[in-house]
């Protein structure tokens, strides 16, 4: 097994072991364990621990998008309800270009 590899692999089991340890005690709230604990984050959390210690990244992507997919009607409702932030999201984002100008220019 390559060095990159057992890395990730090690950090991730002593990732999960210290989270795991961790809700066996009660120190993570409740209302943040329910989405540390979730099935659906598991590819995802798995996903960027091998993105940032792998040599290459496509485990990493491969099993980030494979965790969006799982999370995809959560996020379907956000995009949902984006529409009718559009218009206020924009005035905001004119509004600090405006202010305090984009780098490089007068």
């Amino acid at each position: 097994m390559k060095k990159d590899n057992k890395l990730s692999w090690g950090i991730t089991f002593l990732f999960f072991g210290i989270l795991f340890l961790l809700k066996t005690f009660n120190i993570i709230p409740t209302t943040i364990g329910q989405y540390l604990f979730d099935l659906a984050n598991f590819p995802i959390i798995v996903g960027i621990i091998f993105f940032i210690f792998h040599k290459t990244k496509n485990i990493g992507w491969a099993l980030i998008l494979v965790g969006l997919f799982m999370r995809f009607d959560t996020i379907y409702r956000y995009f949902d309800i984006l529409p009718t932030y559009v218009w206020s999201l924009a005035l905001i984002a004119i509004g600090a270009v405006l202010s305090w100008g984009l780098k490089g220019g007068k």
